[in-house]
């Protein structure tokens, strides 16, 4: 009998994702139930009797019945694969999370998997393989390899499990397989184990044991172009290349024929070019080879070398199993503009790859749980083209257990303010506020710290660093950890922000000392800004004051130096959050973006977007900065940086949610879009339309110039009110659900 594949995707009949010209999705699927279903009740955490840096599990039970639902809580240190009968079912667990300088959440997540679809009345063989040495490098760990499995009914891991180190996977450096040394058909009924041990109980070191509760990824092939794969015959094996259409978050498997002693060098690659960001290796054992690296990487292409080829060599297969978080394309847009259009279908992939266990910054980085600010905008964007907030949800959660581990001294100081907005941000779209009463203690904990770096001056002078405000040079020193005469003035602008959240936070607890208390901090610190930041005679307020700080200096705070800057960053924010007076705002983001010397980054343009809707701004000067993002054709993609970078980053996907909320317009005004705003902006477009996902249903907007006024069409949801406010009208409409004409 044929053995079965065992490599990805792994499927699940709940969602069934497609490739199609737009992307991946999973067509009407809806958000799952991922609240707990029960808890763990047996099973130990196992390994072997000795050191390994991976270890090979496997374990057969005779199942009489197979029930509906057989659910299975399992885990690993570092991480794992599973297979039932020889077909793969899960991999994980889902990412535990840790802070940039390695910071963990104090906690361990257990992954939920039914495995009733992949058993049969009969003999069943569970098998895993689980890699104690980190796959990436960014993985939490204990400091002991283990393994732990709980399915009630069926099996739980104790000492009557097989075990044997793992010698096919070994990273020198990268990863490397050695084909020779994996068990043949070690994942399947009736394999031999005479030569493993029984598995090793270990103390159990990962707790407390919490739920994941995100759904599984949503996994699917993703067909590579058309291309003839190699075959060599020769004693070194030319470089071949295999493209697919776009960049992919995948994880990549070959099927090779023949090639014994061989070694196979496999370099995936997110621009069309030679060479690699992670790469793996493979000494083939000739006969029939399938194998799947065992960590996803981010690619275009695979470049393909083969050396000491003494039998001809040949690759049957090679596939890229995409996996995102399962999403269904809820959201939609398409105006009189092409390049428009293209730029939110581009914006929204580039978030739906970061749409991982956890939200990636890129999954070409995969940096640990340390960027809200990348978060923040990616969740924006989640709600405007798919509606799936668990990893919002999830990850709110992790950074809050972090913050409580370090004291509130994150790695990037200013992205612990922009957490807080992501949270809120969250109740806003989905009027679901419970997450802001979870995360209360330690919002507020987090506002005592930074209010503590209020210095003499009356601004956030003693913070222990200025990370992060953007990527670019700020007279000669870096946006990325400015000294604090630049960080003063715009840590302090996130800061007055941030206590307005909290003033929201405090309310909603009916905590009137607390809210009081803010508002008294945000007064004091308005005041200091107009006072200490202000400059007549520029028309724009400076960054901060030189040797105002009491922090040493260190890595990443440099020394101060006796400079006057002002940077578009600032004037932004001073006006988008209300640090300047109103009649002051639009004259300083009018002189701000037009200055010869304007440079933000993709991630700060969000900001900059922001500021130019508050201020009025937005239809003269936000077509020409979203011209500024520009498609790579290779990797339908957009760079990191305007001119450098990785393929593969959400912090640019700021576009669409622009076109969302301003150019069709579409805002909640109250939590959960049970009221909400159309005010559409045409930006010099003749029409634009499109789908706006909420709780309620989905909003549909279609506008259309017709000589000096505007018609639109707009689906408003069962139980939500509009109100539309037509370019050129000073009296908006309120309508309820239903169809209307405009």
């Amino acid at each position: 009998m044929k053995s079965p594949d065992p490599r990805g995707p792994i499927t699940r009949k709940a969602v069934q994702p497609r490739v199609t010209s737009e992307g991946v999705e999973a067509k009407g699927y809806k958000s799952e139930n991922t609240a707990p279903r029960g808890r763990p009740q047996a099973g130990k955490w196992i390994w072997l009797a000795g050191e390994s840096h991976a270890a090979l599990f496997r374990k057969e039970v005779i199942v009489a019945c197979v029930p509906k639902q057989a659910l299975a809580y399992l885990s690993a240190d570092n991480a794992y694969r599973l297979w039932i009968n020889g077909v793969l079912v899960a991999r994980g667990p889902a990412d535990i999370g840790m802070d940039y300088h390695r910071v963990p959440t104090g906690k361990w997540f257990y992954d939920t998997v039914d495995l009733a679809p992949y058993l049969k009345p009969s003999v069943n063989t569970i098998a895993a393989e689980v890699f104690f040495t980190k796959l990436i490098g960014w993985e939490g760990s204990r400091g002991q390899g283990g393994f732990f499995l709980d399915a009630p009914g069926i099996t739980t891991t104790d000492a009557t499990w097989h075990a044997a180190p793992c010698k096919h996977w070994v990273k020198k450096g990268s990863w490397h397989y050695e084909a020779a040394a994996e068990p043949d058909s070690w994942r399947e009924s009736g394999f031999d184990v005479s030569g493993w041990s029984a598995a090793t109980p270990v103390s159990d070191l990962w707790q407390p044991l919490v739920p994941s509760q995100i759904p599984a990824r949503m996994e699917v092939v993703y067909p590579h172009l058309p291309t003839t794969l190699p075959r060599w015959t020769g004693a070194g094996g030319a470089e071949v290349r295999i493209r697919w259409d776009r960049v992919l978050p995948a994880y990549l498997s070959l099927v090779v024929k023949g090639g014994k002693g061989a070694t196979l060098t496999i370099e995936p690659n997110e621009p069309n070019a030679p060479g690699h960001h992670r790469m793996a290796t493979a000494t083939l054992a000739g006969g029939l080879q399938t194998f799947e690296l065992p960590f996803m990487d981010s690619f275009s292409v695979v470049n393909l070398s083969a050396k000491n080829v003494t039998e001809p060599l040949e690759i049957l297969d090679i596939r890229a199993s995409f996996v995102s978080q399962p999403v269904a394309y809820r959201g939609s847009f398409a105006c009189s503009d092409p390049a428009l259009t293209r730029l939110w279908s581009v914006c929204r992939w580039a978030t739906q790859i970061c749409l991982q266990t956890h939200h990636l910054d890129s999954p070409h980085h995969q940096e640990p749980i340390s960027d809200p600010g990348d978060y923040l905008i990616a969740s924006l964007v989640n709600y405007a083209a798919f509606f799936q907030p668990a990893l919002t949800v999830q990850d709110s959660r992790k950074y809050a257990w972090i913050l409580e581990q370090c004291k509130n001294q994150n790695f990037h100081t200013s992205y612990a303010l922009l957490w807080l907005q992501m949270v809120l941000d969250y109740g806003d779209h989905t009027g679901d506020d419970s997450l802001a009463r979870e995360l209360a203690p330690q919002i507020h904990s987090l506002l005592d710290t930074f209010t503590g770096y209020i210095g003499k001056n009356g601004l956030v002078s003693e913070a222990p660093n200025y990370m992060f405000m953007d990527w670019v040079d700020i007279a000669g020193f870096p946006g990325h950890h400015p000294p604090a005469v630049i960080g003063q003035g715009y840590m302090t602008a996130f800061v007055y922000r941030a206590l307005a959240d909290g003033i929201r936070v405090a309310e909603l607890l009916k905590d009137t000392a607390r809210a009081q208390a803010y508002t008294r901090t945000r007064a004091a610190l308005f005041a200091a800004f107009e006072r200490e930041l202000w400059v007549p005679e520029k028309g724009l307020y400076r960054d901060g004051k030189p040797f105002q700080t009491h922090v040493k200096p260190g890595q990443w705070l440099p020394a101060d130096k006796e400079i006057e800057t002002f940077t578009a960053h600032l004037q932004f924010l001073a006006a988008l959050y209300d640090l300047a007076p109103k009649e002051r705002q639009a004259a300083i983001v009018e002189k701000a973006i037009t200055a010869a010397n304007f440079t933000c980054q993709p991630y700060f343009m969000h900001f900059v977007f922001a500021a130019l809707a508050h201020t009025g701004l937005f239809e003269k000067h936000a077509p020409e900065q979203l011209r500024r993002w520009k498609v790579n054709e290779d990797t339908q993609s957009l760079l990191e940086m305007w001119d450098r970078g990785d393929l593969s980053h959400s912090w640019g996907g700021t576009p669409l949610y622009q076109l969302t909320t301003q150019v069709l317009g579409v805002r909640p005004t109250t939590p959960g879009f049970a009221t909400f705003t159309v005010a559409p902006l045409p930006c010099g477009l003749a029409w634009a339309k499109g789908v706006v996902p909420t709780p309620h249903g989905d909003i549909a907007v279609s506008w259309r110039k017709q000589g000096e006024r505007i018609v639109l069409e707009l689906t408003v949801p069962k139980s939500c009110q509009a109100e539309v406010v037509l370019p050129g009208s000073d009296s908006p409409k309120r309508v309820g659900a239903g169809r209307h004409v405009l």
